[in-house]
């Protein structure tokens, strides 16, 4: 595609009589960007991975937490495993998991490993597993609109720009939100820089 002496920039170049307009893709510049945004959380998200596979992976724990969930008359479905190769998968994942936590966390207590898997107890630890969960769910829905068929690149560059303005709107998160200013305290550095450089934001 981009090979200096054979790629398709290239020949397009000999072919052509006028200048060329050379620009990354808009999709893969959000998937290049929320490759790396996700990898802080990494193991964040392995904590979420063990527990789904301790429940899932084994069908004993499976069949027990199904119980337990129609004794609770819960109204979502099971847990979804973790498949890295497909895009949407691990904002489906996270979002499955955040709406069955309270059944997880009782479901653990009552094997007696809540000492094992003692983070889901921390408050913390669900912020930035809400916080990311939200993140993924986002990039789930903008990855999804920029993949429609028959979009111009108009609305592409608006859905990234609407897009770019939700996520991180760093002046409201730091002066006017007390919970999100402490929040946004905690968010790694490189993160935000990162995200502020790819959108080219002050």
């Amino acid at each position: 595609m981009i090979c200096r002496l054979n790629g398709l920039i290239q020949l397009l170049k000999r072919e052509v009589h006028h200048p060329i307009f050379l620009f990354h893709c808009l999709i893969h510049q959000e998937a290049l960007w929320a490759k790396q945004n996700f990898e802080t959380y990494t193991k964040l998200q392995s904590n979420v991975v063990k527990i789904i596979n301790f429940i899932s992976a084994r069908a004993l724990h499976k069949r027990e937490f199904k119980q337990l969930r129609i004794q609770l008359n819960a109204e979502v479905e099971g847990l979804l495993m973790y498949t890295e190769v497909r895009w949407l998968s691990r904002g489906r994942m996270l979002e499955r998991f955040c709406e069955c936590i309270n059944e997880v966390e009782l479901f653990l207590y009552q094997k007696g490993l809540l000492d094992k898997f003692i983070h889901i107890n921390d408050v913390t630890w669900k912020v930035r597993l809400y916080f990311i969960t939200d993140m993924a769910i986002f990039f789930n829905g903008l990855n999804k609109h920029l993949q429609g068929h028959g979009i111009m690149i108009e609305c592409l560059v608006v859905s990234k720009d609407s897009f770019k303005n939700l996520i991180l709107s760093n002046a409201r998160l730091k002066t006017q939100v007390i919970a999100c200013s402490l929040f946004y305290n905690n968010i790694p550095v490189t993160s935000i820089t990162r995200y502020n450089k790819s959108f080219n934001l002050s």
